[in-house]
């Protein structure tokens, strides 16, 4: 739903059809970035970009579909939030998204870069929507956190502790995710947060972690 503080009523609906758990994330160029869960649903979960200010019939921008895989009692897609750039970069620049499944396949795409001559079905297993490019991807353990995006370094917590991905650029429009830090044996639900160069974070253990340099 588009709520509309001043009139107090709805703009727009979207419907997608199954539950969403995540919130959506506005982008610079007026969309949003919704994680949409597997559960109640023929296809797959995964992102979708939508654009509310087109008509319904042509309000989704792209789809990116996440494995079909089942983890705890979640049958797949994505139970967190999606993070992105945007407040880090120029019109010049790469505007990336990140997300993770709860498999824990860590995803960065370009959310203004469509792969050209590619379709892909959506979570009704019937509608085909244009795909994301993918910038690159990276197995860890399976979660329900959101991992967030700063400057060219993501933060992903997982089952199995935190871990640190630096993104580099290895040539034209060609990245690679490195893993240049990780703590390992902390069950993670909760999304960490960045202030001053340290990492905050809950842990299902009780206690709220700071890392970072004294």
């Amino acid at each position: 739903y588009g709520y509309n503080m001043k009139s107090k009523k709805n703009d727009w609906e979207f419907y997608i059809g199954t539950d969403m758990n995540g919130s959506a994330p506005a982008t610079d160029d007026g969309c949003l970035l919704i994680p949409i869960e597997k559960q109640y649903m023929p296809g797959p979960g995964g992102v979708m970009k939508i654009n509310p200010s087109k008509p319904k019939n042509e309000r989704v921008v792209w789809f990116y579909p996440t494995k079909n895989k089942k983890w705890y009692h979640w049958e797949g897609g994505i139970i967190g939030s999606v993070s992105c750039n945007d407040s880090y970069v120029d019109d010049t620049e790469n505007h990336f998204a990140v997300f993770l499944d709860v498999t824990g396949e860590l995803t960065v795409v370009d959310h203004q870069s469509i792969e050209k001559k590619k379709m892909v079905l959506g979570p009704d297993s019937l509608t085909k929507y244009p795909t994301p490019k993918l910038i690159a991807k990276v197995q860890i353990p399976g979660t329900i956190s959101t991992p967030i995006m700063v400057k060219d370094k993501i933060i992903a917590c997982t089952d199995d502790g935190i871990f640190l991905y630096q993104l580099f650029q290895t040539k034209k429009n060609k990245y690679n995710l490195e893993l240049i830090d990780k703590v390992s044996g902390l069950e993670i639900d909760a999304t960490p947060i960045v202030w001053d160069g340290k990492v905050y974070i809950a842990v299902r253990d009780g206690y709220m972690y700071c890392f970072g340099s004294k």
